[in-house]
């Protein structure tokens, strides 16, 4: 009696034939579920990947087809798409408005790489301007996710609420 559950489980186990052979897996490039291969190292407001590139405080709408209103705390995300951290450039081309001038009095902005700060200037006078700084290879990371936040010191209310604190027209890194 003891024979028959062995013999039986000694049939079952020698009817499978060898073993399947299968094929390598295909590699494949993984989905891009947030977005981020529409990110580059610069970015223009107007451009169709600069949604992506805004983490917070830079509005969605792109106004007289090139600019986006800024708040007091904007920040965006970029992807240096290289080997080295070296000699990059952080830059923003800005718009300080007469509006929040004659609203605020001068306004301060602040720049900071991944939470680093580079520089602040004060701005007593309306205009353009371009901000320009080299960012010490330390505080990049190359082949990776970087950050450029812009803090400015006083804004004006907006008019559907949220406050404007000046005017970005691109913003990024640069060699």
């Amino acid at each position: 009696m003891r024979l028959i559950p062995v013999l039986v489980a000694a049939a079952l186990i020698s009817c499978g034939g060898p073993p399947d052979a299968y094929a390598p897996s295909v590699p494949r490039k993984p989905i891009d579920v947030f977005g981020t291969g529409a990110l580059h190292a610069w970015v223009r407001m107007n451009s169709e990947d600069a949604p992506v590139s805004i983490v917070r405080g830079v509005a969605p709408d792109v106004q007289a087809g090139a600019w986006r209103w800024a708040s007091p705390h904007a920040e965006l995300r970029f992807f240096i798409d290289a080997e080295s951290s070296k000699g990059w450039k952080a830059k923003a081309d800005y718009t300080i408005p007469r509006v929040l001038l004659e609203q605020t009095g001068p306004v301060r902005l602040t720049f900071l790489v991944n939470n680093t700060p580079l520089d602040s200037i004060r701005h007593d006078h309306e205009g353009m301007f371009t901000w320009e700084k080299p960012v010490p290879a330390s505080v990049l990371v190359a082949d990776g996710m970087n950050y450029l936040r812009i803090e400015a010191d006083k804004s004006i209310s907006g008019a559907d609420g949220p406050p404007m604190s000046f005017i970005l027209s691109a913003a990024g890194f640069v060699r």
